[in-house]
């Protein structure tokens, strides 16, 4: 997921890495991230949220 852009404009990503089985938790960790770092959750697939 993109987190930032450098001083050349270009995207700087992080992957989130889980076990099998782990997508939820990624997700969670995905939406907690996107939010901490001042950004919005928007685009991250939260199904049992809505």
């Amino acid at each position: 997921m993109p987190i930032a852009h450098g001083a050349d404009g270009l995207p700087i990503g992080v992957q989130l890495v889980g076990p099998a089985y782990s997508d939820r938790t990624l997700l969670v960790m995905a939406e907690q991230l996107a939010l901490l770092l001042g950004g919005t959750a928007e685009g991250v697939i939260a199904p049992w949220s809505g």
